[in-house]
């Protein structure tokens, strides 16, 4: 019975440690959390810390600093799915770190990310500043 007691309180203690750690990765102040529009889009400024174009494999996306935020331009969906804005596909894999870029798209949070895609419409974009 001693030993069920200690593994119980271990448990509680690790639940509630990863619950503080998850609490605290996505705490943000109101003054800096991204605020899309009613449609779901979102407009943002950034310099883009890392382009992963390995679109054959997986998705490819920028990693943007927009202030506080980083966020996530997914810019070619890979072989998951056809992307209909076939001119920002291209655009975003010329795209290199340290550039200043404008993004307009479709904004999600998906798997503790704040996302942005311009796949689906062809009126999304990213321009380089």
């Amino acid at each position: 019975m001693e030993l069920f007691k200690q593994i119980l309180a271990w448990l509680l203690l690790i639940a509630f440690g990863y619950g503080l750690y998850v609490f605290a990765v996505n705490k943000k102040g109101a003054e800096e959390k991204l605020t899309p529009s009613p449609d779901g889009t979102i407009s943002l400024s950034g310099t883009v810390l890392e382009n992963y174009s390995n679109c054959e494999t997986e998705r490819c996306y920028l990693v943007v600093k927009s202030g506080e935020n980083t966020v996530y331009v997914e810019y070619d969906t890979g072989d998951k799915a056809f992307c209909e804005n076939e001119l920002m596909a291209t655009k975003g894999k010329g795209i290199k770190m340290g550039e200043n870029v404008k993004v307009y798209g479709f904004y999600e949070f998906v798997k503790l990310r704040e996302t942005v895609r311009t796949c689906p419409n062809l009126s999304y974009y990213i321009k380089t500043l």
